[in-house]
């Protein structure tokens, strides 16, 4: 698998999520330009899953989620990029 199915896995094990989600990926952000593309993607998809599964989740554990495929992209992030996104 590459590095972005196993952060999206991650975020979803970080949300209880087990079943399998179609994603379909479009962006503008390049990736690997500092420019916080994985942390964009991070947050959007567990943004996509809570509100997908009524999760009802705060902007707290949204963070916390996407910082899940933070780690899988950069090991110890430092969480400006997920707070900035």
């Amino acid at each position: 698998k590459n590095k972005t199915s196993v952060a999206l896995q991650a975020v979803k094990q970080a949300m209880n999520i087990e079943e399998d989600v179609n994603v379909t990926i479009s962006s503008n952000i390049p990736t690997g330009q500092n420019l916080g593309s994985s942390a964009a993607l991070s947050v959007a998809f567990a943004r996509a899953l809570n509100e997908l599964y009524r999760l009802n989740l705060d902007e707290k554990e949204i963070r916390e989620a996407a910082m899940a495929g933070e780690r899988v992209f950069h090991g110890k992030p430092s969480g400006i990029d997920v707070e900035a996104a």
